[in-house]
């Protein structure tokens, strides 16, 4: 035990961005670090209305003890690749760590949605809070540079924080394995316009709702003079398939029919042409 490590962590960040300032000192190529370890947290146990004296210092005495968190952190940063004659120097951004993050949530069978996050610790603007089934499990982002400026980090670093015991109490019982199509899917891309508060999450959202829909891509964002200011358009490819038939050109446009009305009725989406 170093004076630096004789308290308990509430983070795994600090340990880690320190590690990835000492790595930088060295190495000129990207790094990607993580760590799995504990995080200990104090308990904030409510007031009952009628407890005993007894019952009370009992759980004084347990809130004293400090909540451990399983953790998962990771830290990225430098070039995509590694340096080579045939590729540029393209730096890791947001949509790298985002990608990692979902590689592992997709290996374990779950799906995340993502929503704008406040955490001071992120850029704003360039951070998302990580959503299963309505409940937030962690953050993605890129590093607020006063925490980078703090750690003497150079160039841009992404963070993933998770918490692995609210992840793992997620994972599906039994995983479930689907036979690969045997019949093709159809394309459409479709561009809406809708508010600009309005999260792509809730236009993707009505969008899987349709059982012929079985991938949905954001392909490109727009604001600019051919909208409303107030407003931003979405650019979506939508994949629609049947696993008991060839789609007809009917079938896929009654359901992109149905979509539109639906996304107009929920969302006050309009197609934009």
């Amino acid at each position: 035990m170093t004076r630096e490590q004789e308290y308990l962590r509430t983070s795994l960040r600090a340990g880690l961005l320190s590690t990835l300032a000492h790595n930088q000192k060295f190495v000129t190529a990207g790094i990607r670090l993580f760590e799995i370890g504990k995080a200990f947290l104090p308990r904030h146990l409510p007031d009952v209305p009628g407890q005993n004296e007894a019952k009370r210092n009992q759980s004084q005495e347990e809130n004293e003890l400090p909540q451990e968190k399983r953790m998962l952190c990771a830290l990225l940063t430098g070039p995509r690749r590694e340096l080579s004659w045939h590729s540029d120097m393209e730096m890791l951004d947001f949509f790298d760590a985002k990608g990692v993050l979902e590689n592992l949530l997709n290996r374990s069978g779950l799906r995340a949605s993502f929503i704008i996050s406040n955490d001071e610790s992120l850029f704003p603007g360039r951070g998302a809070d990580i959503i299963i089934d309505d409940a937030k499990i962690g953050i993605v982002g890129e590093l607020h540079p006063r925490v980078a400026r703090a750690f003497e980090l150079s160039g841009s670093a992404y963070l993933i924080e998770v918490d692995l015991d609210h992840l793992l109490a997620k994972l599906p019982a039994t995983r479930e394995y689907q036979p690969i199509p045997r019949f093709p899917s159809v394309t459409r891309d479709i561009a809406l316009v809708v508010d600009e508060q309005l999260s792509y999450v809730t236009v993707e959202n009505i969008i899987r709702g349709f059982p012929l829909v079985t991938r949905v891509i954001l392909f490109d964002l727009y604001r600019g003079e051919q909208i409303p200011r107030d407003k931003k358009s979405f650019a979506i490819r939508v994949l629609y398939q049947s696993a008991t038939h060839t789609l007809t050109d009917e079938e896929v446009d009654q359901t992109q029919e149905q979509m539109l009305d639906e996304l107009h009725r929920e969302i006050g989406a309009i197609l934009r042409r």
